[in-house]
């Protein structure tokens, strides 16, 4: 049941992705529509698609957070406690309170990071 419900999971997570990357690419062949239709100048239309490449771009590049990606909700807690561990340990260890909480204090650094 479990491998099942994984499986289910992956499958709708590439579902999702290849719709919004149809969803790019028919905002993409509808700008170039606009441009050519409208007769826009190849310097302005070339810049516009250069200027809607670079914001694609730009939300591909914004930080992804665990809540945001559905297989890590369907994960095993003591999974998601070693991976919490590993993503906001650095930034923890980094301030020297809490540097020295993780050195003594171990089982109470990890519920910080939970």
């Amino acid at each position: 049941v479990a491998f099942s419900s994984f499986l289910s999971s992956i499958t709708n997570e590439v579902a999702a992705m290849r719709h919004k990357r149809r969803a790019q690419t028919s905002n993409q062949t509808q700008l170039t529509r606009y441009l050519v239709q409208n007769r826009v100048s190849l310097e302005l239309g070339g810049r516009l698609q250069e200027l809607a490449h670079e914001k694609q771009l730009q939300l591909l590049d914004r930080r992804v957070h665990e809540k945001d990606v559905a297989l890590l909700q369907q994960m095993p807690k003591s999974i998601m406690e070693k991976l919490r561990i590993e993503v906001f340990g650095p930034l923890l260890k980094s301030q020297p309170l809490l540097r020295t909480v993780s050195i003594l204090f171990t089982a109470p650094y990890s519920h910080i990071c939970w």
